[in-house]
């Protein structure tokens, strides 16, 4: 599978994420966005909408923390109604780069959530991996630039 142990990397390593990024997911309209670094931290956020109507939206961080990068996602239902606990969010640490791809585990599980750049379309692709379910071709949200 993936590795498991966080590795030294800071947000400049994940320039290529940076942008607005726009797909469909099941018919659904899917968008996500990056900010550049600045002061070693990217914000960003993703919206999930099912025709017209919101289906819910996430705010998303990437900073470091005791010299690796830590990846922070608060999800809200329509009318920013908070998922998680208020001091809570689901976390995840970076623990593979590569050129054009990271890889960040949840804390606490054996959950991988994979960000990959397609040089050849242009695309990002994002998925998550578990042991019991690895990811299959086809099932990942890829979105291309907006």
């Amino acid at each position: 599978m993936h590795p498991s142990e966080p590795i030294a990397a800071t947000t400049d390593d994940l320039a290529w994420m940076v942008g607005r990024w726009v797909g469909e997911q099941d018919a659904d309209r899917i968008e996500e966005w990056w900010s550049e670094a600045y002061a070693g931290m990217m914000l960003g956020m993703f919206r999930w909408h099912q025709g017209e109507k919101p289906r819910f939206y996430e705010l998303l961080s990437m900073e470091p923390e005791n010299g690796h990068l830590v990846f922070r996602i608060k999800h809200f239902a329509p009318g920013m109604v908070g998922w998680e606990e208020k001091e809570d969010a689901v976390t995840f640490d970076l623990v593979a780069l590569r050129d054009g791809e990271a890889v960040f585990l949840k804390r606490g599980e054996e959950r991988w959530m994979v960000y990959q750049a397609e040089p050849q379309t242009g695309e990002l692709l994002a998925w998550f991996d578990t042991v019991a379910q690895p990811h299959q071709s086809g099932d990942e949200f890829r979105y291309a630039r907006g």
